[in-house]
């Protein structure tokens, strides 16, 4: 996480407002995934005690859901970069 708010600040300097708010909310995004993933690893050793499957594939799917919405977050930012710079 350190590293991705380094990198974007350093995009901060130079990029759009339009950029700069896909920037905010992939950061936020991040986080969000960062927070379901340690849940799911602390919640993980209980469940598998527990034996309850359908809680564990719940946590994943929320997971991957996460991973989904950066990968979209993270493309629409190339996009429109691409696009910027092709203005330029």
């Amino acid at each position: 996480m350190i590293k991705i708010k380094q990198e974007t600040n350093t995009i901060r300097l130079i990029a759009s407002d339009e950029i700069i708010e896909k920037l905010n909310l992939l950061e936020l995004a991040y986080d969000k995934g960062m927070e379901k993933s340690n849940k799911m690893m602390t919640d993980l050793p209980k469940l598998m005690l527990l034996n309850d499957h359908d809680k564990i594939r719940e946590n994943q799917r929320e997971i991957e859901v996460s991973g989904m919405v950066i990968q979209s977050i993270k493309s629409g930012i190339i996009e429109i970069m691409r696009k910027e710079l092709n203005e330029i």
